[in-house]
């Protein structure tokens, strides 16, 4: 079992850090890893499903596999859909040649649409795809737990 606890704002929501990859990328994805695929993520109870950003589709060069209808407080709309795979950040050991990054995470490829983030701190939407395969809490004094 894999556990993710981090203390977040409770204005903001909880927001961490998340690995994201393009799909054809499997059990390898560490040799790929650079600073084009980190992103901070929120854990959002209301999304059903992981969704990403424009800011993600455009360092990650993803290619739309289809369209399909994403809806929010505005309203929905048709919008490109895009494969991937994602990653929790579990942890950064100094080595040698620089910094070992633990991640951790479902391996099984996602289809998520892309929002309009609209500038908020956030590129990635963590939503109940996810955080249904495990628990998930948090709590108004800023702490949070995801075990899967």
């Amino acid at each position: 079992m894999s556990i993710l606890s981090f203390k977040y704002n409770p204005g903001s929501g909880p927001i961490t850090s998340i690995c994201v990859f393009p799909a054809e990328f499997g059990h390898e994805k560490e040799k790929i890893l650079g600073k084009n695929n980190f992103f901070r993520g929120l854990l959002d109870t209301r999304a059903d499903g992981t969704d990403i950003s424009p800011n993600v589709v455009e360092k990650l060069k993803l290619n739309p596999i289809g369209k399909g209808e994403l809806g929010g407080v505005t309203g929905a709309k048709d919008v490109n859909v895009y494969a991937f795979r994602i990653g929790f950040v579990m942890g950064r050991t100094a080595v040698s040649s620089g910094v070992e990054t633990r991640i951790e995470g479902p391996q099984e490829i996602l289809r998520g649409h892309e929002f309009e983030n609209h500038r908020t701190d956030f590129d990635v939407l963590i939503g109940r795809d996810i955080l249904c395969k495990g628990h998930f809490s948090m709590s108004y004094d800023g702490n949070c737990l995801f075990a899967w």
